[in-house]
């Protein structure tokens, strides 16, 4: 903790009025970039004291979003006057040092309480395998398309439980070596299923994009995951993608579209199967009284 009587800076207040040391607030700092996957963000102890006393004006773009994440105000206003935000409570965020973890699935009595640095090391040990397994090789094999069904279910469980701006750069870094492997000409029993992969993850991309209020990039997700259901063959996730299109397309103040996603969905989840037309099944869409 600084020893100055006078902060010179909002984040140097901050740290005096903490119950942490500056080493303290380094370590935490280290961890929520972890958290956020924000692997350019780093901070020394020195370099936390050059940010207490003002003595820079600008630091890495990862390094900004952590400082906001971590101490509740933009970068610029933390190396600004002290005086800031006296009219109200501060809440400065303190990353627990240990961490639940959950064995197995659907088994809630299963609950371990380790440190923190055991659990960013097994996700890291994990991290280390999953990218050697999607790059061990140039050729694709059933090993490759699981784990990309592996990172798909993570990064999912990810997008339920963290905010989409965490989850966004893994979901679209994924996605990247999933393009990549198509592009590499696999043989046509893998093809489907890179395919089927790739239009989860452009699923999630869509979802996490309509989050963050960018409506266009979410369309173009979408798109690309209806053209990969398509490839796939994949009925189920076709009606699933024009779900998500249906609504990105009522936010976007397209009701037409929104009511014509509608009738795809209708049509190739619950009546295509059963022989029924189009037009017929937006007949019967009509008459049930659904938007």
């Amino acid at each position: 903790m600084s020893d100055r009587s006078d902060p010179r800076t909002l984040l140097e207040r901050l740290i005096q009025e903490s119950d942490r040391t500056v080493e303290e607030h380094c370590e935490n700092f280290q961890r929520r970039a972890r958290e956020l996957h924000e692997r350019g963000a780093t901070l020394s102890v020195r370099q936390l004291a050059r940010w207490m006393a003002g003595q820079v004006d600008n630091a890495r773009p990862a390094s900004r979003r952590v400082a906001k994440e971590l101490w509740g105000y933009s970068f610029k206003a933390l190396l600004g006057s002290p005086d800031a935000g006296r009219g109200g409570t501060v809440q400065v965020v303190e990353v627990p040092r240990t961490a639940t973890i959950v064995s197995g699935v659907g088994t809630p009595a299963a609950i371990d309480v380790v440190p923190i640095s055991l659990q960013e090391e097994i996700a890291m040990a994990a991290d280390d395998a999953a990218r050697f397994a999607r790059r061990a090789g140039v050729s694709i094999n059933s090993e490759l398309i699981e784990q990309f069904d592996s990172d798909v279910r993570k990064l999912a469980v990810d997008y339920l439980r963290r905010p989409p701006y965490a989850v966004f750069r893994p979901l679209a870094a994924l996605r990247r070596e999933i393009f990549d492997a198509v592009d590499r000409h696999p043989r046509p029993e893998f093809l489907s299923d890179l395919y089927r992969v790739d239009g989860r993850v452009s699923a999630l991309l869509a979802h996490a994009s309509s989050d963050l209020g960018h409506l266009y990039a979410a369309d173009s997700h979408a798109r690309t995951a209806w053209i990969c259901a398509d490839l796939a063959e994949d009925r189920p996730f076709g009606a699933y993608v024009r779900w998500v299109q249906s609504h990105i397309a009522y936010w976007r103040g397209d009701y037409e579209g929104y009511s014509a996603s509608l009738v795809t969905i209708y049509t190739r989840k619950c009546m295509s199967p059963l022989g029924v037309s189009p037009r017929a099944a937006a007949r019967l869409l009509q008459e049930s009284g659904l938007p």
